[in-house]
Order: structure tokens, then C-alpha cells, then sequence
């Protein structure tokens, strides 16, 4: 099999990895798995407020009462008028959507939180057009920080490290790049590009410097894939 080189790139911001593929992409039809985050929506609206009217978004989430929050707010009304949305309280395992409805999927720090990513993967490989983008973003297990604290156990790797390697409680999944770019292949996708995302605030003042160079960009806080389905 050929295996083209991956490219990587860094960007400073999960908005502008995410608007940069989508704008490649030109999609009609995105869905965005896991839009409502922690608390309020607020990375989405902004998302679909910056790629317009011209293409229809639909997002998808479990929390039944974060989505009741957010259609009850007093934004969501004229939020939803002047956008193409549609919500829908459903899980990503059993989208119930038909088979190639989307031309873009959007999997944005969600990754890490699920209990089988292999199943929902597949489900987002069956309801994606065949030349259809999956962006992905999760938390980067080389980052700086991780590292840096990971080569300063000694003998064991305390209780301290691994909930701060761990981050959120409910993250269950902490791949490596390269692991994640074989494990999308294996599920019939092709890897069009890697991109390492922000640093820290404590390395904010560094940030030009370490961003630029090949070696220190992959210790970034977070990791962004965008892969597309093979026809």
C-alpha cells in the first residue's frame, strides 16, 4: 500500500484548524457530534455563525438537559432563524441518520470522552458521502506539560501525574498521533492533514517560538486530524 507523507502544521486555535478545513471542503451538509460541550454551546454558534448561511449544520448530543438550556435561552430563536441548524438528542453510535448524508462530520473534543470510538467512527464513515471530511481535535498526550511531567516520575507514575494526564475524569482515550492517523486508516479513511493546536497559557509567551520550530510544535496542547472517506 502507499502511504503518502503526512504534513503538519500548527494552529493557534481549535476555530481556526476547524474553519480552515470546512472552507477547504466546502461542505452543504456538516454534522457536529457533541456540540453542546460541558456547559453552553458557545464554540458552536460561533462556528456556524463564521461559515454562514450557505450550508446546514446539523448537531447531535446525549445531554438532554444541556440541549433544553440551549434551546430554552433567549439567543436561540433568532440564533436559529438565521442559520440552517437542526438539533437533535441522539448518540453518535445510533445516529439514525441514512447512509451518506453528510458531507463533513465534526468530532471536536469529543474523541476522548467516548466509552467505543471504534463504533462511532463507523457509524460516521456509513452516514458520510464517499469524499466526505472528518475533523477531529482531542487532547495531545505529547503536550509539553504531559511530557515533561512524565519523565519526571521516577520509578512510578504517581496518583498527581496521571489524573493531570488524565485531565477531565470522563476522558478514557489518550492517542497517539501516529496511532490515530493508522487507526483511521484501518477504518477505510484517508489522512489529509495532522495539526498541532495552541500551547498553554504559562508557554503563551513562547508560543511564535515553539510553533515554528518542527520539533517542539508537536508538544502543543492538542492534536487535529482531517481525514476524508475513501470512495
Amino acid at each position: 500500500m502507499h502511504r503518502p507523507a503526512v504534513a503538519f502544521e500548527y494552529h493557534p486555535s481549535r476555530m481556526e484548524f476547524t474553519l480552515k478545513w470546512i472552507r477547504s471542503a466546502v461542505p452543504e451538509k456538516i454534522l457536529d457530534v457533541g456540540f453542546l460541550g460541558s456547559d453552553f454551546p458557545d464554540f458552536h454558534m460561533n462556528l456556524v455563525k463564521k461559515i454562514g448561511s450557505g450550508c446546514s449544520v446539523t448537531g447531535i448530543d446525549t445531554n438532554s438537559s444541556l440541549l433544553e438550556k440551549f434551546m430554552a435561552h433567549e439567543s436561540f430563536e433568532r440564533f436559529s432563524k438565521d442559520y440552517q441548524v437542526d438539533y437533535r438528542l441522539r448518540s453518535i453510535y445510533q445516529s439514525g441518520f441514512p447512509d451518506r448524508k453528510f458531507d463533513a462530520v465534526l468530532l471536536l473534543e469529543v474523541l476522548e470522552h467516548l466509552d467505543d470510538p471504534h463504533a462511532a467512527v463507523a457509524e460516521i464513515w456509513r452516514i458520510l458521502r464517499p469524499g466526505g471530511s472528518l475533523l477531529i481535535t482531542c487532547p495531545n498526550p505529547l503536550s509539553m506539560r504531559k511530557l515533561v511531567s512524565y519523565f519526571l516520575q521516577r520509578g512510578r507514575l504517581s496518583p498527581a501525574f496521571l489524573a493531570q494526564f488524565q485531565g477531565a475524569l470522563d476522558h478514557k482515550w489518550f492517542p497517539h498521533p501516529a496511532c490515530l492517523i493508522l487507526w483511521l486508516e484501518h477504518l477505510r479513511f484517508s489522512i489529509h492533514g495532522l495539526s498541532f493546536i495552541k500551547f498553554s497559557h504559562r508557554l503563551k509567551p513562547l508560543e511564535k517560538i515553539l510553533s515554528a520550530c518542527p520539533l517542539t510544535v508537536k508538544t502543543a496542547d492538542y492534536i487535529g486530524i482531517a481525514a476524508v472517506k475513501n470512495l
